[in-house]
């Protein structure tokens, strides 16, 4: 936090309220991704459904059939009505059909693959929410590590799950596999507790943010701006549109091959049990919940010392995200004030490799699971996530591109705070007259 150096009780008490939203965030994250990987334990536990490669690959891709429909609709919402009960409302949905998940799977696949794509449909809205959220609250020189805080809760939710799941798995407790579901669909409802009474669309509509706290984010933010007509045509001549959206799509295939497929190759190939398996898999997220962390931290400070262009950080992150296969969250195009509806409309078409990927590793595998077959999708992803962060290399930037800084200012900023307001770790390098 950026703070001088007359620190007391107050300012602690002061940057509360910002460190509960992050956190009760956090746990949503940590409870979305929790939900979104329970069903790899089906394919890999063995007995009760007998499926062949290419319906095992169509049960794990129909969550994602129905996350793409909803991900531009959730933007739109939540930023004409707010976020915070958009992101209630799809996990809620979520929670639901994953408490009928075991019926439905017993019921007939189909009526799985429905409920897959129906919480596809109620998280397809939670990270534009989850956006549009962080947009009211992170302070302009923080958002590297409230980014990282926040979606790190996506990659240690995804530790707990694949290592809980596979005890679970392996246990009698509620019938063996139906208690992952039941468990985590019980978290989500107590989860949703939290949401309801601890986060707010904005920090101006928080009871009880102190005055101190809603300054501090007030002066990081930029003024209020009306947006334009969406200029289409330069957005779609723009190259380094074209390549980030080749980079999200890359990406995402490398990363969706190792947290959905990596279970069953663990399985069928290397053979480990149900509970080295949970725990193996959850390795890389690990892992990634350390490296983001780490980066977060160093792209701040390097920001904040002036002497690294934004877009030299970011291709240095991006190339340790893509070339030793590290998810570092910070590769992206700055869109000006369109930026939450650039990032998402962007991010959209990666999200197609959430099905095109299991379908791809069905297809592959179906006369066989054999190593050969495995290494064939191994190396495919290797050279799509090595071409594509060249192209990133070359062709992308992180500076403000010119279609995204045609705005005007709005006719009605925020309501400035009474001069006897200003804190007392109020921090004077800021122009205050941008409240």
């Amino acid at each position: 936090m950026l703070f001088d150096g007359s620190e007391n009780l107050k300012s602690i008490e002061s940057i509360r309220k910002r460190t509960n939203f992050k956190l009760t965030i956090h746990l949503a994250e940590y409870n979305r991704q929790g939900l979104k990987r329970l069903l790899f334990f089906l394919t890999v536990k063995s007995g009760e459904f007998d499926w062949d490669p290419q319906l095992q690959g169509l049960v794990l891709g129909a969550f994602f059939y129905g996350y793409v429909i909803t991900q531009i609709p959730g933007g739109l919402i939540a930023e004409k009505y707010g976020a915070k009960w958009l992101y209630g409302a799809g996990m809620l949905l979520t929670t639901i059909f994953t408490l009928l998940t075991p019926i439905a799977a017993r019921w007939s696949v189909w009526a799985l693959v429905v409920a897959r794509v129906i919480e596809g449909i109620g998280e397809g809205v939670t990270y534009p929410a989850i956006n549009t959220l962080i947009g009211q609250w992170a302070p302009k020189l923080e958002r590297s590590r409230f980014n990282a805080f926040i979606y790190t809760g996506s990659n240690i939710g995804t530790v707990f799950t694949l290592t809980i799941s596979g005890i679970l798995c392996d246990s009698n407790f509620l019938g063996g596999w139906p208690s992952v579901f039941y468990v985590f669909g019980a978290s989500g409802c107590f989860w949703l507790i939290l949401w309801t009474f601890l986060v707010f669309d904005t920090p101006d509509s928080h009871p009880r943010i102190s005055r101190d706290e809603l300054l501090y984010i007030r002066q990081s933010q930029d003024k209020p701006r009306i947006r334009p007509p969406t200029p289409w045509k330069s957005i779609l001549t723009s190259m380094p549109f074209w390549a980030l959206l080749v980079t999200h799509v890359g990406e995402s295939w490398g990363f969706y091959t190792l947290i959905i497929q990596m279970p069953m190759y663990l399985s069928k190939i290397l053979h480990y049990d149900i509970n080295q398996n949970g725990a193996l898999s959850a390795l890389p997220s690990l892992m990634l919940s350390i490296v983001s962390i780490l980066s977060s931290i160093l792209a701040d400070k390097l920001r904040a010392e002036g002497k690294w262009r934004i877009t030299a950080i970011r291709k240095i992150l991006n190339s340790i995200d893509l070339y030793i296969f590290i998810l570092v969250n910070f590769n992206q195009v700055p869109a000006g004030w369109r930026g939450g509806d650039f990032i998402w409309n962007n991010k959209l078409f990666s999200n197609f490799t959430g099905f095109l990927v299991p379908a791809f590793v069905g297809w592959i595998i179906e006369d066989g699971q054999t190593v050969r077959n495995w290494g064939i999708v191994f190396v495919t992803a290797a050279v799509i996530l090595l071409v594509t962060g060249v192209i990133y290399d070359i062709f992308c930037s992180a500076e403000s591109q010119p279609w995204g800084l045609r705005e005007i200012e709005h006719p009605l900023e925020k309501k400035p705070l009474d001069k006897e307001d200003e804190p007392s770790h109020y921090n004077h390098n800021m122009d205050s007259s941008k409240i």
